[in-house]
């Protein structure tokens, strides 16, 4: 396996799942962290996915590396085993964006899962096998994301869900440029050039984000595929870079953790 920089910073650390004497849970973290901003600040609410995070950098439309996260500055090179990943196109094109030729390099940060279906499908396979069994879907993702097997990969089911644009480079930069300043909107520009994006809650308001948390919490159990917690980012993308990020997490995401399933 080779080695190489990751040119991306850690994104959203998890904060301790909170109960008050009743029971109830309590989004302190996130409410100190909402307070920073002004009132009419806008938020997104993503699923916080049980899975590996993965860069994938496009060269003028064409996958040409993906990238383990690592220690957040050296990853693994996993670009072979990526080009069978659901989700994560190996070309990209979409003629309908005005401009869409003018984008030089795009690199994206997803999600890798294994949807429990797949998950099943493939312990049980190992089992007739006599192999030993993967002990849950995250496991199982880790070890097929790096295995030598492409074949393996072929028939696995991997699956990805972008959750951020990390960088675009335009050929002219004085030309048009279809990613615009919404977090929100760029995660639209990239559902319809085939890429999966993450699913949450869009260009909510403060008031609304905790019942977002809340909501997104009851329907867990019934998603294909597990998540641990929720993600709230701020959607304004001049807003993130003016707010910059800590020595290990942005200052413009925090991530709220569930309890773990009883």
């Amino acid at each position: 396996v080779s080695i190489v920089f990751v040119l991306f910073s850690p994104v959203v650390g998890v904060y301790e799942t909170l109960r008050d004497d009743q029971g109830n849970v309590r989004c302190i973290k996130v409410n100190d962290f909402l307070s920073k901003f002004p009132s009419d600040t806008l938020f997104d609410i993503e699923h916080k996915i049980d899975g590996l995070s993965l860069s994938a950098t496009y060269s003028h439309g064409t996958l040409v590396i993906a990238q383990t996260r690592g220690d957040g500055y050296i990853g693994e090179d996993v670009t072979e085993n990526a080009k069978h990943i659901l989700g994560l196109p190996r070309h990209i094109s979409n003629s309908s964006y005005y401009g869409f030729d003018n984008i030089k390099e795009l690199e994206v940060r997803c999600e890798v899962y294994l949807p429990f279906e797949a998950f099943l499908k493939i312990n049980e396979q190992r089992e007739l096998e006599n192999k030993k069994l993967f002990k849950n879907p995250r496991n199982a993702a880790a070890g097929l994301l790096r295995t030598k097997n492409i074949n393996d990969m072929k028939n696995a089911g991997l699956c990805a869900l972008i959750f951020n644009i990390q960088r675009v480079e335009y050929l002219d930069n004085t030309g048009i440029k279809i990613f615009d300043n919404s977090h929100s909107v760029g995660l639209n520009v990239l559902r319809n050039m085939g890429f999966s994006v993450v699913g949450g809650y869009y260009c909510c308001k403060q008031d609304e984000i905790i019942s977002m948390i809340k909501t997104i919490g009851m329907v867990r159990e019934k998603l294909p595929y597990g998540i641990d917690g929720a993600v709230v980012k701020i959607d304004s993308l001049d807003y993130r870079e003016e707010l910059g990020n800590t020595a290990k997490y942005p200052r413009w995401a925090v991530a709220y953790k569930y309890p773990p399933d009883e």
